[in-house]
């Protein structure tokens, strides 16, 4: 490793560091290397069983038919078992599988242990290139280490992966299921424009005084354990105005199945530029992974909070709420997402009724009974309902939530009826925070009886996490990171986390481990340095040069040799003028001088622009080229 690169490196590395936390993106876009390179080399294809289909008509007589639209097959495909790779001239790798499910619909991918590493790059696309997606990279590795792709159309679809030159050799995800797609009522191409003609596009001149609400308004892409299917739901307002990611939306989405919530996925601003349907699906925007807060059947709400806050791009709307019970709206708004579509509303001209009826409906559980007064009635006199509105918003006069969407006696685009459950009721729900809203959207206990909406605050704060790995990949406990005027200590797994880091302001980050000196030093080290010294084997690895530049003059030479055969011998019990351990941000592995930059015991300033999940580090023991040290000291 010659001078003019180690000086060109640590002249760089701040401004890597600080380019990488920038990235917030849920998928970056770009083009599949097996275009850019030119691959040719045939893609082997999976064909998955044939699914059970008696098992899945018997599923879906009992109940889950009246959502669902894909089902899951189990599989097991990993990089090293399935596949075939391509060597690039630049060292890069490229592995591809095809999958296929015969006469699916579409195909959507499920991913577990998913963790790309940083340079890293994910692709799945349609064989014709028609629909592609990514790339994903490290930015997007979920805390649950699960991951699921959207829709591909068709029967087939490929992944495709980069692993780049210096990544640790592992398997970064394990492909454990692909969801089949059947229902073709439910599922017309990406459930783009599968829903009936006399929906109304909220773009519309009936959604002209709605069009800050509809930005609060998601479709929600359900999985459970026996399938996929859709919901809708709405950001929703908390007195502390803190812009906390809570979406309402109906309990029956959720009851009586296995939810699967770390791969629920939510999409913002999927609807039609004007009036008119387009003839290509429009682009939308999604977060995936939720908690569901609260909820209760007799109202038919659930409440979630989704795993990250609302990128400001999104331009989102959080909207506003009415539970005054003795003041109904004179008419009424559902803006909703039907069969899965572009944003669709309803128009009621009428105040809606509360409904004094007991109610009987079947969910997954068992039969129940809702009591008198708890939801309100609609009829629409413009639009409809269908699968997939459910838990959508209905609006009263003043643009509040005043009810989430249950069902009704619909005939297509004949509606006898629709009812929602009503805000006011869920309030107070059973009398505990997992079964009302009031703990969760009152948390300064104001008492009000409405709010209303705004839009996705700024962020001041952030949080920041990451991993402190040995150089190896094995994890590193016990190292003491600083952000700022803050610290924390590593687990047992090597994971760290901050949280309220000033955004947009520059902050010191530095990272240090107590050690012995001589920990991981030993003859072989020696034997290593003088090698490399003499010319028979080049240290050439960037973690074993690190490890044995003692003296920090960007070469391994003689005063190295005798700084390490000291210790070891015990005439000292420290090098002169370094720590024990050293540490370098994986953020930086695309810096062409060399695959990884310094953070040196002194630190380096970083402005964070949002929250940080990868925020990752690698540690390294001077004098110890071998890697033997033990990370438990």
């Amino acid at each position: 490793m010659n001078r003019q690169a180690f000086r060109h490196l640590i002249g760089t590395a701040i401004f890597c560091i600080q380019y990488i936390v920038l990235i917030g993106q849920i998928s970056k876009g770009g083009t599949p290397l097996s275009i850019l390179a030119k691959i040719s080399t045939p893609v082997p294809i999976v064909e998955l069983p044939a699914p059970n289909w008696d098992k899945i008509r018997e599923e879906d007589r009992n109940g889950m038919g009246s959502f669902r639209f894909a089902f899951p097959i189990a599989t097991n495909i990993s990089l090293d078992n399935t596949g075939t790779w391509t060597a690039l001239p630049n060292g890069n790798r490229v592995w591809q599988v095809k999958i296929k499910s015969k006469d699916a619909y579409g195909l959507s991918v499920s991913f577990s242990n998913f963790e790309l590493p940083q340079g890293a790059q994910l692709f799945i696309y349609s064989p014709d290139y028609k629909q592609v997606m990514g790339a994903y990279d490290a930015a997007n590795n979920p805390s649950s280490k699960q991951f699921l792709s959207s829709i591909i159309d068709g029967d087939e679809t490929i992944v495709e992966y980069l692993e780049p030159k210096n990544a640790s050799k592992k398997i970064p995800f394990i492909i454990s299921n692909v969801y089949h797609a059947y229902n073709q009522g439910l599922l017309s191409p990406n459930d783009f424009g599968g829903s009936l003609g006399c929906e109304i596009n909220v773009n519309c001149p009936q959604g002209t005084a709605f069009q800050n609400q509809k930005r609060g308004v998601v479709r929600i892409l359900l999985v459970v354990e026996g399938g996929m299917g859709w919901c809708s739901g709405s950001l929703i307002q908390n007195t502390k105005l803190d812009g906390k990611p809570y979406v309402l939306s109906a309990y029956h989405c959720a009851d009586g199945y296995t939810p699967i919530y770390n791969l629920w996925t939510f999409y913002f601003n999927y609807e039609a530029v004007g009036c008119t349907n387009p003839a290509t699906e429009p682009a939308s925007q999604s977060l995936q992974g939720c908690v569901a807060r609260a909820g209760n059947n007799a109202t038919d709400f659930i409440l979630f909070e989704l795993n990250q806050r609302v990128p400001t791009n999104f331009n989102a709307y959080f909207n506003g709420w009415n539970r005054d019970s003795s003041n109904l709206t004179t008419k009424s708004t559902l803006i909703h997402h039907p069969q899965g579509d572009i944003k669709k509303i309803s128009v009621d001209n009428d105040a809606p009724v509360v409904s004094n009826a007991t109610i009987n409906w079947n969910s997954m559980v068992a039969p129940t009974t809702t009591l008198p007064r708890s939801h309100l009635v609609f009829i629409p006199d413009e639009g409809t309902s269908e699968a997939g509105s459910s838990g959508a918003p209905f609006f009263d006069a003043n643009g509040r939530i005043m009810a989430q969407n249950h069902g009704g006696s619909v005939t297509e685009c004949q509606i006898t009826y629709l009812m929602g459950g009503w805000f006011a009721k869920s309030w107070d729900g059973n009398g505990t925070p997992q079964t009302r809203l009031k703990d969760w959207l009152d948390p300064t206990n104001t008492g009000v009886l409405t709010l209303n909406g705004s839009n996705t605050p700024v962020p001041t704060t952030a949080t920041i996490g990451g991993k402190v790995q040995f150089w190896t990949g094995a994890a590193m406990p016990n190292v003491k990171v600083y952000i700022g005027s803050d610290s924390t200590t590593t687990d047992n797994n090597g994971n760290f986390s901050f949280s309220n880091i000033a955004l947009n302001t520059e902050v010191a980050v530095r990272l240090a481990k107590n050690d012995n000196y001589d920990n991981g030093l030993d003859a072989i080290d020696i034997i290593n340095v003088r090698r490399h010294i003499v010319g028979i084997t080049e240290i050439n690895s960037p973690f074993k040069y690190y490890c044995g530049d003692i003296d920090g003059n960007n070469d391994v030479d003689a005063i190295d040799y005798l700084l390490m055969k000291r210790v070891i011998v015990g005439i000292s019990t420290a090098f002169p003028a370094t720590t024990p351990w050293r540490f370098v941000s994986q953020q930086t592995s695309t810096n062409p001088a060399f695959p990884f930059g310094i953070s040196e015991p002194s630190p380096v300033m970083v402005t964070f622009t949002g929250n940080v999940s990868n925020f990752n580090f690698y540690g390294y023991k001077k004098g110890d080229i071998d890697g033997s040290a033990n990370l438990g000291q």
